[in-house]
């Protein structure tokens, strides 16, 4: 005997199909066996999966320091620009005849309670001197002295030409010297001075128009003296 629906044989006494669960001789052709029930696409039912929000994971806070290491640079660049400024300010600059001499020596000392300060430049085989001594005593702070109408300062420039054999030098007592300014700053203490002159003279038959300023710092005088003949020689 076989089955009417999937022609499996079947056991004898049989009630029900062994493959397909079909009951024997039933009209309902209905799947009974102990509750089965077969797996069709028609009665599969599809599940959506659950959404799962994703997992966020929790941000550390930007660490302040760099913050701070940010502000501190910028600072600090800030610092160092105003500092370059002031130091190109007050740096000691000398000009001969419209062109830029290098400062290679700048002091402020007194010997015998005369004070004095000097600048030496040198461009090429060109040394410049310039010197500026208050015959008085110290120097007054935000003060103009005019050596040719006073004793109270007096200017010495000299040129040295080492190729040339050029060594001219003349003070204001010379009437050579046809003009001559000095200015002190707002301040003329023990450790330092501000100051600027110029001058115009004649030397060896060359005309000198010059101009000098700067902050000065205080050394020993013989100090002083000893690192302007390093320059210019003896």
């Amino acid at each position: 005997m076989f089955c009417d629906k999937c022609g499996n044989q079947l056991r004898d006494g049989a009630k029900f199909c062994d493959v397909c669960g079909t009951s024997i001789g039933g009209a309902d052709n209905q799947s009974v066996n102990q509750g089965y029930v077969q797996n069709t696409p028609q009665n599969m039912m599809y599940t959506q999966p659950a959404y799962m929000a994703p997992v966020q994971t929790a941000r550390k806070p930007k660490s302040r320091a760099w913050i701070i290491i940010i502000i501190a640079v910028v600072v600090a660049a800030g610092i160092g620009v105003g500092l370059f400024f002031l130091f190109q300010q007050n740096n000691p600059t000398l000009t001969v005849n419209g062109e830029n001499i290098p400062v290679e020596v700048s002091g402020y000392a007194c010997e015998d309670g005369e004070y004095g300060v000097a600048f030496v430049g040198k461009k090429g085989n060109d040394i410049y001197f310039v010197s500026v001594l208050f015959a008085s005593g110290h120097p007054s702070a935000d003060k103009t002295y005019n050596p040719k109408d006073s004793q109270k300062a007096v200017v010495y420039f000299n040129h040295k030409n080492l190729e040339e054999n050029i060594d001219s030098g003349v003070s204001t007592h010379s009437p050579y010297f046809t003009e001559a300014t000095v200015s002190v700053g707002n301040y003329a203490e023990k450790e330092r001075i501000s100051i600027s002159a110029s001058g115009k003279c004649i030397g060896d038959g060359l005309e000198y128009k010059f101009s000098l300023s700067g902050n000065v710092e205080f050394c020993e005088y013989y100090d002083l003296l000893a690192r302007v003949e390093d320059v210019i020689g003896n």
